[in-house]
């Protein structure tokens, strides 16, 4: 009787851990300003939406971007990664969504997408 219950429990525990998983991946945090992204916003996931204003490419493949919407602007940081699955899509006007980690980089704030399917072209 008592094993019944071992293999009930154990059964329920890694479904319930199989199912946080797929929520966590499919779960996005809410559409954000930029204005908002402050220091409180460290090594949270943030959900932007805007225009490219400024694009630098690194010889490596990585890429930094502004991201502007009405309210402000936020450094973005494409790791090659990231950066590789998108080629000429990214440039200066081009409208997109992504979401990212808030980190301290030289003393400012940039948002970090550390996965491709993190940022969409729109």
């Amino acid at each position: 009787m008592e094993s019944r219950f071992l293999y009930l429990s154990l059964a329920l525990s890694i479904t319930g851990l199989l199912l946080m998983a797929y929520i966590t991946e499919t779960i996005e945090p809410p559409l954000s300003e930029c204005i908002n992204i402050g220091a409180s916003s460290l090594g949270k996931n943030v959900h932007l939406k805007g225009n490219i204003t400024e694009i630098h490419r690194f010889k490596g493949g990585s890429i930094t971007f502004s991201l502007a919407d009405d309210t402000g602007e936020n450094k973005i940081y494409l790791p090659y990664s990231s950066a590789s699955c998108f080629g000429d899509e990214l440039k200066i006007n081009s409208s997109i969504e992504l979401i990212g980690v808030v980190e301290l980089y030289e003393g400012g704030l940039e948002v970090v997408v550390e996965n491709e399917n993190a940022l969409r072209v729109l």
